[in-house]
């Protein structure tokens, strides 16, 4: 998610921003637009791997710079020309996203976007060790399958939130929680199995929901300690009889279909392959369409020739033909940062946001400048130039 952050719109996985838009893993950042992996820079846009830039555009690989446009570096007074007869246009925009989208073809990226990691394997990691198969993870070790995670120990499979736990396993939304098995959205509290929105306070729990300062409860009724030991053992056997126990609540318990959740965005699943894995599906996803008021042709180029009328509008998205609006905070922040009006709605934007992140698998393939073999979430027939982490520091940084 974004964390400790202002004024910010359109953004993916990102810390102690302000002013961004439409940038992913970026972090002490302000006024950044279309911001990639980059940390600590300052009204630039279109950056990728990129720290400490002031006033930059289209840059790449990029540290401590200023006035730089697509890796060159121009005066400051060359500079805004530049921009300024740029800036807020659509069309203008679309065609330096392009030459931007070549350069990085062009130059070197690390087989991960890891920070600070110690036998570690996955994607986003920041400050882990001992941490696989995880991504989108801070400060965590010991641990293996966490996304989204942070602060965590000694966990397996846990998903969203997790901060300061430790032994957690197949949960989602859980958080300050020592020893919880398949869970969610549950908080300070120890030993829950199977609870549902149980915080805070609580302790010995199986199979609960929405409880407060309890301990020694099963279906939310409450048992001593001798009476639930006993009957907790009972259910435990059953489940591991029928080898579900240590494992998530089933897919049939879950109110949304597959293709409305963030598993769709991550792994994304055919209709056929969600049913036969166990999951629903949701054929009646909503979308409005053919309702639109201002066509794609008549949305003005520029920003600064768009009213505020916008606000009032229905309008297409270029891809999905799905109707969508302009709320007044939006078109406040376009004003403000010089943005044209998305063409895209807000659902393609996300998507294309995922997509340009990478998905969360991995595949063997060699580094392209020494050789050796590495695991990387770039595919082997993707046109990155894919450097393992010694040689991109050597002949990057």
């Amino acid at each position: 998610g974004v964390v400790s952050s202002t004024e910010v719109f359109d953004c993916y996985f990102s810390k102690k921003i302000d002013r961004c838009y439409e940038s992913i893993n970026i972090s002490g950042c302000s006024g950044v637009l279309w911001g990639y992996n980059s940390t600590g820079c300052v009204d630039s846009m279109y950056i990728d791997n990129c720290s400490g830039l002031t006033n930059c555009f289209g840059c790449v690989n990029l540290r401590n710079k200023s006035y730089c446009w697509n890796n060159i570096q121009l005066s400051s007074e060359e500079y805004n020309n530049r921009l300024q007869s740029i800036k807020g246009s659509f069309s203008s925009i679309e065609k330096e996203k392009g030459i931007f989208k070549k350069l990085c073809l062009e130059n070197p990226t690390k087989e991960n976007h890891n920070l600070k990691v110690v036998d570690c394997l996955g994607d986003y990691l920041t400050e882990c060790k001992n941490t696989q198969q995880s991504f989108e993870v801070t400060n965590t070790e010991d641990s293996k399958w966490l996304f989204s995670t942070r602060d965590t120990k000694d966990s397996y499979g846990a998903i969203g939130y997790s901060i300061n736990s430790e032994r957690l396993l197949e949960v989602v939304s859980t958080g300050y929680t020592s020893k919880a098995i398949g869970c969610f959205a549950c908080e300070l509290s120890t030993d829950l199995e199977y609870c549902i929105s149980c915080f805070p306070s609580n302790n010995n729990l199986l199979g609960c929901d929405s409880l407060k300062n309890s301990s020694y409860c099963i279906l939310n009724k409450q048992y001593t300690k001798e009476e639930y030991e006993k009957l907790r053992e009972h259910i435990i056997n059953e489940l591991t009889d029928l080898g579900v126990y240590g494992l998530m609540l089933p897919p049939e318990l879950s109110p949304f279909g597959y293709n409305e959740t963030i598993g769709q965005d991550n792994m994304p699943l055919t209709k056929e392959q969600a049913l036969k894995l166990g999951f629903k599906w949701q054929d009646d996803i909503q979308k409005t369409i053919g309702k639109e008021t201002l066509s794609v042709e008549n949305i003005p180029d520029h920003i600064d020739d768009t009213t505020e009328d916008i606000i009032n509008e229905i309008l297409t998205c270029i891809d999905c033909q799905r109707n969508y609006k302009i709320t007044e905070q939006e078109l406040f922040f376009y004003k403000r940062m010089k943005i044209p009006i998305p063409r895209e709605c807000f659902f393609c934007r996300h998507k294309n946001r995922i997509e340009k992140r990478g998905p969360y698998k991995f595949w063997d393939r060699k580094c392209a400048f020494c050789k050796k073999d590495i695991v990387t979430n770039y595919a082997p027939g993707r046109p990155e130039m894919v450097y393992c982490e010694e040689c991109y520091k050597r002949e990057v940084l």
